[in-house]
């Protein structure tokens, strides 16, 4: 899909008229490690959280091959896709717990004879509630990452940019709304100071405009500021952290070098 922000038809109904929970802690997650832990409070049974997949990686360029009458011919590599970004409000049992992934940035493409030289996808970010029996819920919310950017193609006349990487996907309720990443750019054909296709930017600011025209059809106003607020900061604490699911350059067409995608994050206000 090309650089799309979709939201699911469902969320047209959201009950995000609050969206944030007052006086509201927040903790935001950026290490990609197996999985975290948030206990929650006994005294919360609201929470709103943010999750941003992590960027695919950008594919590698190259160049060497010689077309007959046009001389060495180079083409850059593809962007890495940029990861999803899906933004929910819950209700939870009070003494719940919350399992969170974060999803690893995808690898650059590496240029070697046992590689493709294509980008790694990113990792996903997600969200499963355990309940205060241990029990976990049956569903998981999810962001889904980028796809990685394709390496540049050696033909036997040519050499053929890299495809851009496709962006994330995700989990849909109508507790949440969801915005798919950007597909990266393709690579560029051309000479050595050419560079591949460009990353695709993030798509997170893109999530919070789209939520707060979802909240506009909601009353009373002062609740929809005060929602797109708490969007807006959690929003800024994973850009802070450099975790906003961008998606990876690709590679210079001379050199081969890519570049690595963002990583994910998960901001919890409760």
């Amino acid at each position: 899909m090309n650089a799309s922000s979709v939201v699911s038809a469902c969320t047209a109904s959201l009950l995000l008229a609050g969206g944030s929970v007052a006086g509201a802690a927040n903790q935001t997650f950026t290490s990609p490690v197996e999985s975290h832990v948030l206990q929650l409070p006994d005294s919360v049974a609201q929470i709103t959280f943010t999750l941003t997949g992590a960027g695919g990686g950008g594919g590698v360029g190259g160049s060497g091959v010689v077309v007959p009458l046009h001389g060495e011919n180079d083409a850059g590599g593809g962007g890495g896709g940029s990861g999803a970004t899906l933004i929910c409000t819950l209700s939870v049992i009070p003494g719940s717990a919350l399992l969170v992934t974060v999803g690893a940035a995808g690898a650059a493409g590496e240029a070697s004879a046992n590689a493709s030289g294509a980008g790694l996808a990113g990792g996903a970010s997600g969200i499963r509630i355990q309940e205060p029996g241990g029990n976990l819920s049956a569903f998981r919310f999810f962001a889904g990452g980028g796809e990685g950017g394709g390496a540049s193609i050696a033909r036997v006349f040519s050499r053929d940019p890299g495809r851009g990487g496709s962006g994330g996907g995700g989990s849909t309720t109508p507790d949440c709304a969801l915005a798919e990443g950007y597909t990266g750019s393709n690579g560029v054909p051309g000479n050595a100071a050419q560079t591949g296709g460009k990353g695709a930017a993030s798509s997170l600011d893109e999530a919070v405009r789209l939520i707060d025209l979802l909240r506009g059809f909601k009353k009373p106003g002062s609740d929809l500021s005060t929602a797109h607020g708490a969007d807006a900061k959690r929003a800024t604490r994973c850009a802070e952290a450099a975790a906003n699911g961008r998606g990876g350059f690709g590679g210079v067409a001379a050199l081969g070098v890519a570049g690595t995608g963002g990583g994910g994050c998960v901001s919890i206000d409760y």
